[in-house]
């Protein structure tokens, strides 16, 4: 994932992002978001799924064998 964009690129993506959706979310998600994205949820790059939310419950463990 590219994490920096030039100047060019970035009045693009500004002007696009103003036909994005937009979606309210709790305080609770805006503090998962901070830590998928400082790598606090790491190895986590996103929001997981049903199955890895049930090992982890059960085996403290991802699907895939990453500690959790």
């Amino acid at each position: 994932m590219k994490a920096l964009v030039t100047e060019i690129e970035f009045q693009t993506l500004k002007e696009e992002s103003n036909q994005y959706p937009s979606h309210t979310i709790s305080e609770r998600q805006i503090c998962d978001l901070e830590l998928i994205l400082n790598g606090g949820f790491n190895p986590l790059t996103g929001f997981i799924n049903q199955n890895d939310y049930q090992s982890v419950l059960d085996n403290l463990r991802l699907t895939d064998g990453s500690v959790w």
